[in-house]
């Protein structure tokens, strides 16, 4: 071989190592991960209220502030949301195999545009590990799932499932965050569908995966036998957990996904037998059985406060290595020589323990996280966020503005937020409705201001919700453009009967200036018009026009006295003004004699021209003033 068949060679050399090291380079690229939330956790209040076609974007619930330090630790080692980070988060009130076709995959199929192994990553806590599950053992899985966690994943149910079920109760040792998300949802759905009755109705119908949590598990007790039922043998049943945990379907679930890491939380009491008494006449609730208590007492220390550690754990069939804390690399090694032949290629599982409660397991487990990514773990020490002691909600179904009024004076609106922790969500709709939701709320007196933006119905709903207690008091009413109505909460947390007590309604004082007033009382005179409280239609007109004249000649006055600031000592100015005034008092004069001649005709309803008198009055002295 001559001198330039080695240089050759020897350049070639280079070129493959630097091609291969580069191939290399990009298959090492980590897999993009994709966030499944727990039941809960995940917003669109278009969707939850189904009142307008235009989807707001879905997001975490304001409540859920549980993955955020899981989030901000992939962001700080690289990730970006959006490139090689992703949230699916999905309509939790579904099927879950429905949030598999609806909201997974469209997220799945984002990711892998950015993958250079065609795969990626789940992280699931809670619920989102049955989706996630849901779509692994699917039969429109495409093998792109390489590792997968699970986080307090109810593989096998959650007792706390029964009274939501069975008797439409929410567990009272639920988190408030979630108990004020679930409850809003609930009272919206009490007025907006004539079908539904109660609790029990809006959760049979409008969550349907409450019951994909049932336990799998032997759970309920005849409390006075002490002979635990056969889950087997309940009315109820839980489908999809029966699918997703037989033979067939843990072999799947081993097969299809290269690792399994799951995470279960200790230390926090759960539930997990139920003692139930007969129903007695109760035509539908507990159709297996009535809780004594009603409100499951947690009896199991060995769980994360919702899901019992041996829940969060799947027994496989076949598992070729199963690694604790303590499983040293030799017996890994050794373990590999006596593992059946069928289980050769299956996942890698590795189970940990946790000393952590259901909602901080996001948090709590991102060292174990990483360290099956292959990351480097986040320095310091990582704090689970704060859980308010108690929240304060008010919820209000359209057609109104709102503005609450703390006792400090501090306000929130849709525009303006000076209420520490608060937060203000609505629809795309503008006439949908609105929620204010105030954590660890000061007490005192609460001032509540609805402006009607529309004609019809109101509702208003005041939550108190803390460790003992979960109460709602609700008010309606009508309303019209324009009208502006006041209420008074008064937030007592001691006064267990009624820790938010609702004052009657009454009418705000009027602060606008009389161009908006006029303009208001215009809307007024229209909407009355729409309901059939003015009955002619030339009655109708004679005082819109009425009023079209007051308008008009109340911003001519603006604009002379505007004109009068830079002209002081101009006397036929000051002329004009007086003169304009008087015409236009004598038109709102004119407009109220019109409104007390057709209130006595009975052409106009008798509170409606009221009404129109009160704020035509209201003008004319503020024209005066």
């Amino acid at each position: 071989m001559n001198k330039h068949t080695l240089i050759k060679s020897f350049f070639i050399f280079v070129l493959f190592l630097t091609l291969s090291l580069a191939s290399n380079a990009q298959l090492s690229e980590p897999d993009p991960i994709v966030i499944i939330p727990g039941f809960g956790s995940s917003l669109n209040t278009d969707v939850f209220t189904n009142k307008t076609l235009v989807q707001t974007p879905w997001g975490f619930s304001e409540n859920a502030k549980n993955y955020n330090n899981l989030i901000n630790a992939l962001e700080i080692s690289g990730f970006v949301e959006g490139q090689n980070l992703f949230i699916a988060h999905y309509d939790w009130r579904k099927n879950n195999t429905d949030s598999v076709s609806n909201y997974l995959i469209p997220v799945i199929n984002q990711a892998k545009q950015y993958s250079q192994s065609g795969k990626v990553d789940i992280i699931a806590h809670s619920m989102g590990g049955l989706v996630a599950r849901a779509y692994i053992q699917g039969s429109n899985y495409r093998n792109d799932v390489d590792q997968f966690f699970m986080l307090g994943t109810p593989n096998y149910g959650s007792s706390d499932a029964y009274g939501v079920w069975e008797g439409g109760r929410l567990p009272d040792h639920w988190s408030e965050g979630a108990k004020a998300d679930i409850n809003k949802y609930l009272w919206y759905l009490d007025f907006s569908h004539l079908s539904i009755r109660d609790n029990y109705d809006a959760i049979h119908t409008f969550f349907p995966s409450i019951k994909e949590l049932l336990p799998v598990y032997d759970y309920v007790t005849d409390k006075d036998t002490q002979i635990t039922k056969f889950t087997s043998n309940l009315n109820e049943q839980n489908p999809l957990l029966a699918w997703l945990n037989s033979e067939t379907g843990l072999f799947d679930l081993q097969d299809r996904v290269r690792e399994i890491t799951m995470v279960a939380g200790t230390g926090s009491s759960t539930v997990n037998t139920i003692p139930v008494v007969d129903r007695g006449t109760e035509p539908k609730l507990w159709v297996d059985g009535k809780p004594d208590p009603l409100d499951p007492i947690p009896n199991d220390a060995i769980g994360d406060n919702t899901v019992l550690a041996f829940s969060a754990e799947i027994d496989f069939p076949y598992v070729p290595v199963l690694v604790k804390d303590d499983t040293s690399p030799f017996l890994k090694w050794f373990a590999q020589f006596f593992t059946p032949v069928h289980a050769q290629s299956a996942a890698l599982i590795n189970y940990y323990v946790v000393s952590s409660p259901h909602e901080e397991l996001p948090t709590n487990a991102i060292s174990h996280i990483f360290a099956s990514l292959g990351l480097s773990a986040p320095s310091g020490v990582i704090l689970p966020p704060y859980e308010p002691n108690a929240i304060l909600s008010f919820w209000f179904a359209s057609p109104v503005d709102v503005k609450v009024v703390a006792p400090d004076g501090t306000v929130i609106t849709k525009d303006i937020n000076e209420i520490p922790e608060a937060f203000y969500e609505s629809t795309s709709d503008p006439l949908g409705p609105k929620f204010v939701t105030i954590p660890n709320p000061i007490n005192g007196e609460y001032k509540i201001e609805l402006t009607g933006i529309g004609n019809g119905e109101y509702h208003m709903g005041v939550s108190h919700i803390d460790d003992d207690s979960d109460i709602v008091n609700t008010v309606q009413g009508t309303v019209i453009t324009g009208q502006e109505i006041g209420y008074t909460v008064n937030y007592d947390p001691i006064n267990e009967t009624t820790p938010a007590d609702i004052s009657e309604p009454y009418e705000l004082e009027e602060t606008a200036d009389p161009i908006q007033m006029t303009e208001s009382l215009i809307a007024l005179v229209d909407a009355y018009r729409a309901n059939g409280l003015i009955k002619s239609f030339f009655a109708y007109k004679t005082l819109r026009i009425n009023l079209v004249l007051v308008l008009e000649g109340l911003k001519d006055l603006q604009e002379f006295e505007n004109d009068l600031v830079t002209n002081p000592d101009d006397e036929k100015l000051q002329k004009k003004i007086k003169r304009l005034q008087e015409g236009v008092e004598k038109s709102l004069e004119a407009f109220v004699a019109q409104v007390n001649f057709y209130r006595k005709n009975r052409v106009i309803d008798s509170s409606a021209a009221l009404d129109l008198v009160s704020k035509a009055e209201k003008i004319l002295q503020e024209i005066s003033d």
